[in-house]
């Protein structure tokens, strides 16, 4: 089963839904024949819990031993807090040499027995004070030759131009990854090497309503869909060209999970409010504070990332300024809140650690369980969180103060929010009924697996594929032996 190369080509936020689309559109033909001849299902990314995809992808384990829940970049999340060993590590002591370009959760990075650029995390701009590869000197080199490297693009609010600006840096930001990756795997030659594509994520998540025909405010024509269009068959050309120039690797493609429109915003601080967990500050200086902060983040935050992130000084501010944010952000009486979403993410939720041991802690849990349990559409009844998870029942080897005290699963359809006013008291928001331009589609468990190459099945369906089994899978085909402590299993189903 021993090959000579494994490649791992991530789609941040692939979905199947889409694809399929692009596929049926004759936008992406080489997928439409690589899916034909490959072994391919749905991905659950969800394992004990909906913790970051890619990290229980490196290393083969659960968010109850990784440590890492979600999206947590921003409570200062970063490679450092990746305890157990990954994939590339592994490899590289059995001899092995390894290529990782653009995985979250690789800044800063690493030694490695080959070569890495960091991926989500390490900003939106270069920075000459900070080391975004390994070994340091491999970004200029990179950047040099590709003419140019984009880490992520800022997300956008105002009119169409701005949208289509954003569409083409993110094309851009595709082509020099493609670049880049050429480069690095003639360069180095290297018989593990993983890349992820972040556009798709990024184009989900605004622009799912140019997306979904089953959507309420679908947009069917116009410059957006040719712009998006373009992405999809940018992607399209390169999984064509990797598939066919290395015929005989293993190759897998991956997501972190998959994607689904969004119904209804859920302010989430509302409805805690409302049930008492939450007390809001009606304060006329909080009323204040809330309403201009906010504007003057919603200005500042872009110039920030591409221009003032550049100097360590005003990192180090940042840091600062983020360790209060919460007490900023929203306009919470945090004399008398015992529950709160902050406005990091919409992750879970936190205990007010100052004033809790003021109550019956067990009552409190048994009761906050059963508000989010039964919180339900005030329109049509669905029901928005399937699973409703307490951290210390989750953390079993690892216990991180970033961890939310609650942690939910989001039935699709639903996005929760942080927002929180003075003035009105709406729990939830159709998407129907407000002017939204952003964010109108969200993350949902299941996302894409598709394996062919060397003694792999062909147009064969996989069942039941968890994103931590890619790890025991990998190491099975280099012959190497599958550490004890990992949550996934070896795919043997796929080969022949």
């Amino acid at each position: 089963m021993g090959s000579k190369k494994v490649i791992v080509i991530g789609i941040d936020g692939g979905s199947f839904n889409v694809l399929n689309s692009f596929i049926n559109d004759g936008i992406m033909p080489n997928l439409e024949k690589i899916m034909k001849e490959s072994s391919f299902g749905e991905l659950d990314t969800y394992i004990e819990g909906p913790g970051q995809g890619w990290v229980s992808f490196v290393t083969g384990k659960s968010p109850t031993k990784h440590g890492i829940y979600y999206w947590s970049l921003a409570r200062g999340v970063n490679s450092d807090s990746i305890k157990d060993k990954n994939i590339w590590e592994i490899l590289g002591e059995n001899g092995l040499k390894c290529g990782v370009v653009n995985l979250s959760y690789t800044f800063p990075p690493k030694p490695i027995n080959g070569f890495m650029i960091s991926g989500l995390g390490a900003g939106l701009e270069p920075s000459s004070d900070v080391i975004f590869s390994y070994p340091k000197s491999l970004i200029k080199e990179v950047t040099s030759y590709c003419g140019g490297y984009i880490w992520g693009c800022q997300y956008v609010d105002g009119t169409m131009k701005n949208y289509e600006n954003l569409l083409r840096k993110i094309i851009k930001m595709t082509e020099y990854r493609v670049k880049a990756c050429d480069y690095l795997l003639k360069k180095y030659e290297p018989d593990f090497f993983t890349v992820v594509f972040r556009g798709a994520d990024l184009i989900q998540h605004a622009f799912w309503h140019y997306l979904d025909p089953a959507y309420s405010k679908y947009y069917e024509k116009g410059p957006i869909n040719n712009l998006i269009n373009s992405y999809y068959s940018m992607l399209d050309d390169y999984i064509g060209k990797i598939w066919q120039r290395y015929s005989n690797a293993v190759k897998f493609i991956i997501s972190d999970h998959g994607f689904c429109g969004v119904k209804k915003i859920v302010n989430i601080n509302e409805y805690l409010s409302q049930q008492g967990f939450l007390i809001k500050n009606i304060s006329m200086k909080s009323k204040v504070s809330n309403k201009y902060f906010l504007k003057i983040k919603k200005k500042v935050k872009p110039v920030y990332d591409q221009i003032f992130s550049k100097y360590k000084f005003f990192r180090e501010l940042n840091k600062i300024r983020k360790k209060r944010m919460n007490k900023i952000d929203v306009a919470i009486d945090w004399q008398k809140t015992l529950v709160y979403l902050n406005s990091y993410g919409t992750d879970g939720l936190y205990f007010n650690k100052a004033i809790i041991n003021r109550c019956d802690f067990n009552k409190l849990k048994d009761d906050i369980y059963k508000r989010l349990i039964n919180l339900k559409d005030d329109k049509t009844g669905d029901s928005v969180f399937k699973k409703v998870y307490f951290k210390e029942e989750m953390i079993v080897d690892k216990f991180y103060d970033y961890v939310p005290d609650i942690i939910w699963e989001v039935n699709e359809g639903f996005i929760i929010m942080p927002d929180i006013s003075l003035e009105r008291n709406e729990v939830f928001e159709s998407i129907e009924e407000i002017d939204i331009r952003f964010w109108t589609g969200d993350h949902k468990r299941y996302g894409i697996f598709i394996t062919g190459g060397d003694g792999i099945k062909s147009g064969y369906s996989v069942k039941e594929i968890k994103i931590i089994d890619l790890f025991p899978t990998i190491l099975n085909i280099f012959n190497i032996p599958v550490p004890d402590d990992i949550n996934g299993k070896i795919l043997k189903e796929i080969f022949e």
